[in-house]
C-alpha cells in the first residue's frame, strides 16, 4: 500500500508541517518561501508559503505554517484545513480574500489600543489619499 508522506521542518523562527503529503518537497517549498524575505509583512510571507505549498503538489488536508511576534505584534500560528476540496482555487480564493482585507490590518492593530479610531470604512477614507 502506497501511504502518503507526513513530517515537518524546524527553523529559528519558523515551523512548516504536513500529514498526507506527496513528499518532502512540499516542505522544503514552503521552507524556501517562508524564509526568501524575513522583512516581508509575516501575514504575506504566511500567505505565499500557503501558495508555494500548492504550487508544488498536492495540498495537504492539514498544512500548517507559523512565524514568531514581530514588531509588538502577537504571535501568529496560521493552520490551512482544506480536506479533500482543496483547489487551486481554494488558495486563489485565500488569496483574494487576504489582499481584499490586508488594508484593514492597521486600522485593526490602531484599534485594539486606541478606541478613538474611527470605524474602518471612515479609516480607510482617511488613510487610502
Amino acid at each position: 500500500m502506497n501511504r502518503d508522506w507526513a513530517g515537518h521542518r524546524v527553523g529559528d523562527s519558523f515551523v512548516v508541517l504536513g500529514n498526507y503529503l506527496t513528499g518532502a518537497h512540499l516542505l522544503d517549498a514552503m521552507e524556501k518561501s517562508f524564509t526568501a524575505d524575513p522583512a516581508e509583512d509575516l501575514e504575506e510571507r504566511l500567505m505565499r508559503t500557503i501558495e508555494a505549498g500548492r504550487r508544488r503538489g498536492r495540498a495537504a488536508r492539514r498544512p500548517a505554517v507559523g512565524g514568531p511576534p514581530r514588531g509588538g505584534r502577537p504571535a501568529l500560528r496560521t493552520t490551512w484545513i482544506c480536506g479533500s476540496t482543496c483547489t487551486k482555487e481554494t488558495v486563489g480564493e485565500l488569496r483574494r480574500v487576504f489582499d481584499a482585507y490586508r488594508p484593514a490590518i492597521p486600522c485593526y492593530n490602531l484599534r485594539q489600543v486606541d478606541a478613538r479610531v474611527p470605524p474602518l470604512p471612515d479609516w480607510l477614507r482617511e488613510h487610502r489619499r
